[in-house]
């Protein structure tokens, strides 16, 4: 039954994010983790591009994304979440400080597949 919700939950991501907006959604490669729980999760990668400038077509989101699918305990567990690539620093502005806020692609997946795995 594993693949069966696996290929299920993949397409319902795509077609999520679509649905909010997004384009030149791509899948892209998988790979296993552990979890927390010690279990063996099967994570799915997805890009898309969300544009957010009328007058300027460029500008675009790239964001990434993550999903995970995994048994527990003979349930079945599904956890994912997408981040800011690329074009995040157009759309915040300066804060009070005059400082814009740190933005790292690389922390940002680190965060989404941390809380992936802590999925019980």
């Amino acid at each position: 039954m594993l693949p069966t919700v696996v290929t299920e939950a993949r397409r319902s991501f795509v077609d999520d994010v679509e649905a909010r907006g997004f384009e030149d959604v791509e899948r892209g490669r998988s790979q296993r983790v552990r979890t927390d729980a010690g279990d063996r999760a099967r994570l799915a990668k997805m890009t898309a591009t969300y544009p957010f400038g009328a007058d300027a077509p460029t500008d675009a989101l790239d964001v990434e994304g993550w999903l995970g699918v995994w048994s527990h305990g003979g349930s079945l567990r599904i956890a994912g979440g997408a981040y800011p690539v690329r074009g995040v620093d157009a759309l915040l502005a300066e804060g009070a400080s005059g400082k814009r806020p740190e933005t790292s692609p690389n922390e940002f997946r680190s965060e989404l597949l941390d809380l992936i795995r802590a999925v019980e």
